[in-house]
């Protein structure tokens, strides 16, 4: 499991409700701290293990090169497969 610098799950940094809301507008925390380095660890983890959301963001993230260079392509992939 993946672990931050005070040996926390990174599942911690998401909020619980992020889930289970269907609001887009609804980040997680760590997004919302500026923690982008944590944050893309959180997306590339759930996205792997077919979370929507998480790979909306992991899209976003890509699309607008966040913490990560640029890959509109696989963006799209992502956005269709969140959707």
């Amino acid at each position: 499991m993946l672990q931050d610098e005070t040996n926390k799950p990174i599942f911690a940094f998401i909020d619980s409700d992020w889930f289970d809301s269907d609001e887009e507008e609804e980040d997680p925390i760590s997004h919302n701290e500026k923690k982008y380095a944590i944050a893309w660890d959180c997306f590339v983890n759930q996205s792997e293990i077919d979370i929507p959301k998480a790979k909306y963001w992991k899209g976003h993230y890509l699309y607008n090169g966040i913490n990560v260079s640029k890959d509109i392509d696989e963006a799209i992939k992502l956005y269709k497969e969140a959707s």
